[in-house]
C-alpha cells in the first residue's frame, strides 16, 4: 500500500467525518483504485474511523497481497455473491450511518443491501470523491500527465514521418 494511497483514503475519511458518517462504501472500481491502488475489480472498499477493509473474492487473493500490502480484506468465495459478502461485512460491522456512491449504485443494489440491513441509515454521497479528490492532481499524478503527453507527442510525430501523399 503507498503512502500515496493512504493519504488519500486519509483525505477521504476526513470528509465522512464532515458528513457524520460511520463509514463510506466506495463500490466504483475506478475510485477503489485511486483510493487503494488495486487495479482488479468485482471489489468495495468500506472506510471509516473503525473501518479499512476492501471485499473482494478469492481470484484477487494474491493481487491484493500484492498491490495492497497491509490493508485488510475481506475475501468471498464463489459461492457467495459480491453484494452478500458486503452485507455479512456491513452486519458485523456496527456502522449505522453509512454513506453510499448514490450517483454508482444501482436501485439493484440498493434493495439488496436496504432488505437485509435494516438499522443502517444510508447517506448518498454523490461524487464526492470524484469532485473533491480526485478532480485536484498532486504532483505525482500531474507529473505521470505531463509524461503521457509527451509520449503522445512523440508518437504522433513518429507516426507523421511515416504518412506518404497517395
Amino acid at each position: 500500500m503507498s503512502d500515496r494511497h493512504a493519504a488519500r483514503r486519509k483525505k477521504l475519511l476526513r470528509i465522512v467525518r464532515r458528513e457524520k458518517l460511520d463509514a463510506l462504501l466506495v463500490i466504483g472500481e475506478a475510485n477503489v483504485s485511486y483510493l487503494t491502488g488495486f487495479t482488479g475489480d468485482s471489489s468495495y472498499l468500506l472506510l471509516g474511523p473503525d473501518h479499512e477493509l476492501i471485499i473482494s473474492d478469492f481470484r484477487y487473493v494474491t493481487q491484493l497481497s500484492e498491490e495492497c500490502p497491509g490493508l485488510q480484506t475481506s475475501i468471498r468465495t464463489s459461492e457467495v455473491k459480491l453484494h452478500e459478502a458486503t452485507i455479512a461485512v456491513l452486519a458485523a460491522s456496527g456502522v449505522k450511518r453509512l454513506g453510499v456512491e448514490g450517483h454508482l449504485m444501482s436501485l439493484e443494489l440498493h434493495g439488496q443491501l436496504t432488505e437485509k440491513l435494516e438499522g443502517i441509515d444510508f447517506v448518498p454521497q454523490n461524487s464526492v470523491i470524484e469532485n473533491e479528490l480526485r478532480a485536484i492532481k498532486d504532483a505525482t499524478e500531474i507529473a505521470e500527465l505531463r509524461d503521457a503527453v509527451g509520449l503522445a507527442a512523440r508518437g504522433l510525430e513518429f507516426l507523421k514521418a511515416l504518412l506518404t501523399p497517395t
